[in-house]
């Protein structure tokens, strides 16, 4: 069996558990009353009731209003970025960079092995995904992974240097953040080693430049770096699935509710102004 088959085979069964802890967190906060519904509505009487709401929003007047405040608030968190900017910052570049750097590699993934290898598509941009050191995937990667990197050190600076009173750090912090650093820095390891056991062919692989640096600082010790290479890239995607698999039940899950609460509160202004106006 391949390294990559026993990959996905480990993905697939990693983000089963994330959605059923989602799907948990979900049940749990439905209990709670939904504008609209009474208290004593089934809560999946109250989950169709929010898909209809959703699907129903499209077609409202109201529907650029949403989306807008669903990307201001819930996605870019304008409130936090009037409020406290080096802390907008700091949460922007390590967490959403973090996202982005995750859906990427994800659809670079899919439509390496799934859609190149699988069913054998040869579209010129699959092709361009299924390149580790093309210049647009070496470049994406390198760049997303020094943003996460200084948003970390602004957060570890608020935190532990800085000391913003208005921060209480605990272990849910110090855990959340330390485990993300460990997955970056393994990360652009992760790069290095596999120039090292795979070959840095052309100028390429240069274009992501920290693990290019480190291949060649690197490149003196006599390793078996397949192997290395192979451990190390296990090791790396574990601690991402940890991440993933903890965040629903960390403090940051705001990081996933803050689109959906946005979303609701828009339904709500929304089916308040249709029963003003009716």
């Amino acid at each position: 069996m391949s390294r990559l088959t026993i990959f996905w085979i480990i993905q697939a069964i990693v983000f089963l558990a994330f959605f059923t802890e989602v799907g948990f967190l979900l049940s749990i906060w439905l209990k709670a009353r939904i504008p609209g519904l009474s208290p004593e509505t089934p809560t999946f009487s109250k989950l169709s009731f929010l898909i209809q709401q959703a699907i129903g929003s499209v077609f409202r007047p109201q529907f650029p209003k949403a989306v807008r405040g669903l990307v201001l608030d819930g996605v870019f968190h304008r409130r936090l970025f009037h409020t406290n900017f080096l802390r907008w910052l700091g949460h922007i570049m390590a967490f959403g960079a973090f996202l982005l750097l995750g859906i990427f590699s994800t659809l670079t993934g899919f439509a390496s092995e799934i859609l190149h290898h699988l069913f054998g598509v040869k579209h010129p941009l699959i092709i361009v995904f299924t390149l580790p050191d093309h210049p647009l995937i070496a470049l994406i990667n390198e760049v997303l992974g020094m943003i996460i990197l200084v948003g970390l050190c602004i957060l570890f600076y608020r935190r532990f240097i800085a000391k913003d009173p208005q921060l209480r750090t605990a272990f849910d912090d110090k855990f959340v953040i330390s485990l993300l650093l460990i997955i970056v820095l393994s990360g652009f390891l992760l790069e290095a080693v596999r120039l090292l056991g795979e070959g840095a062919r052309g100028v390429a692989p240069a274009l992501g430049f920290l693990g290019y640096a480190l291949h060649r600082l690197l490149a003196f010790l006599p390793l078996p770096w397949h192997g290395v290479y192979l451990a190390l890239f296990f090791f790396h995607f574990g601690l991402c699935d940890l991440l993933l698999l903890y965040l629903p039940f960390s403090k940051f899950a705001h990081i996933l509710a803050s689109p959906l609460l946005v979303l609701l509160n828009a339904f709500e202004s929304q089916s308040q102004s249709l029963e003003v106006t009716g």
